[in-house]
């Protein structure tokens, strides 16, 4: 009784051993199965596939175009930068160039493209970059006039890659007696309308108090 029972048990045990085993075994299979389909969808410029070209793994007529990583930037202020439209056939050369044209935005830190052979779409993983900046600015003439102030900057207001900037300044003038106070905005808006123009609008303003020493006659 107590040999089939130990039996028994050890059986148990062996079973259990085996579908551990088995299951590390299917789960490595996976990985790897999973690992060759993700090489063999992306493009080669992502750095999946090193050796292959990407006219060979990017084939067939794209569904659609998705954008990841862009907490802040539009995404249609990015299809504004691309040549790639749904409909239009996937080549490798079409993709690196609409990579490029994202990155010449100057919103990213690093773009990556892939293209997806099971549901025809394209992905462009975006990781962007600090877009508020705090400017201090100071400088000293030849004359000893001292400027001081600072620039407050925001690129990509609003996700629409435009660009507005605060300054203000203050002018200490030892050497020409000239003292004075600047503020001045602006606004840049790139491609107006989605159009090869851009707009600019601009508002600035000064105080400005001079100093001047005459000299007395003396009498004596």
């Amino acid at each position: 009784m107590c040999a089939r029972a130990r039996c028994r048990k050890c059986l148990k045990n062996r079973l259990v051993v085996s579908i551990r085993v088995q299951r590390e075994s299917v789960g490595t299979v996976t990985l790897r199965l999973l690992l060759l389909l993700l090489a063999g969808s992306m493009v080669g410029i992502t750095g999946y596939l090193p050796t292959a070209s990407a006219d060979t793994v990017c084939d067939g007529k794209i569904r659609a175009v998705r954008f990841v990583g862009n907490r802040i930037t539009l995404d249609k202020t990015l299809m504004q930068r691309l040549d790639v439209r749904p409909g239009m056939p996937c080549t490798g050369a079409a993709l690196e160039a609409g990579r490029q044209a994202i990155m010449n935005t100057g919103l990213f830190k690093s773009v990556d493209v892939g293209f997806d052979h099971v549901t025809s779409v394209v992905t462009f993983t975006v990781k962007e970059r600090i877009y508020r900046f705090l400017l201090p600015r100071i400088s000293r003439s030849a004359d000893g006039d001292i400027k001081v102030g600072g620039q407050l900057r925001f690129d990509n207001v609003m996700g629409r890659n435009h660009k507005m900037r605060f300054t203000a300044r203050r002018e200490e003038g030892s050497g020409t007696g000239i003292q004075g106070n600047s503020l001045s905005a602006r606004y840049s808006i790139l491609r107006f309308f989605n159009s090869d123009f851009g707009l600019y609008l601009g508002v600035a303003g000064r105080s400005q108090t001079e100093q001047s020493v005459q000299d007395a006659d003396v009498v004596g």
